[in-house]
């Protein structure tokens, strides 16, 4: 099973939930929402909760991890931070792939929703601050 919901806000907070067991149908889903989000060509924060998975495949997480790299350009500038929120077991394994594989940007790995959604929200109000420090001011 598969979701998208975002926020309409100054954050643009992306969440793509997935849960039991994942079809080909719900993947390619997935890839299409996450198209029409980089084509919005705006800055986005992500929660990639798996929390849902039934049996946790490492071939799922990698091909989802390969079809964002194959946009690494444009999700390098718009995608600013990531959580992947999933059980702690599986999130060592995650850890272990991205030590192969660095991340696009900023990430987590938590085994709980309030925490990816706090490391966001910490991220862009740094990155916010930053922002608002380098700006020229007549």
């Amino acid at each position: 099973m598969y979701s998208y919901t975002y926020t309409n806000d100054s954050i643009n907070l992306h969440m793509f939930e997935f849960k039991k067991i994942i079809s080909k149908d719900e993947f390619d889903k997935f890839k299409l929402d996450f198209d029409n989000l980089l084509e919005k060509k705006e800055a986005f924060y992500v929660v990639f909760n798996l929390l849902g998975i039934e049996h946790f495949d490492i071939k799922f997480f990698y091909k989802k991890m390969d079809y964002i790299y194959s946009k690494k350009e444009i999700a390098k500038q718009f995608l600013k931070a990531s959580s992947i929120v999933i059980k702690n077991l599986y999130g060592k394994l995650i850890k272990l792939g991205f030590k192969i594989r660095k991340p696009l940007s900023e990430t987590c790995i938590v085994d709980n929703i309030e925490s990816g959604i706090q490391f966001l929200l910490n991220t862009f109000q740094t990155k916010s601050k930053d922002l608002k420090d380098n700006q020229i001011i007549d």
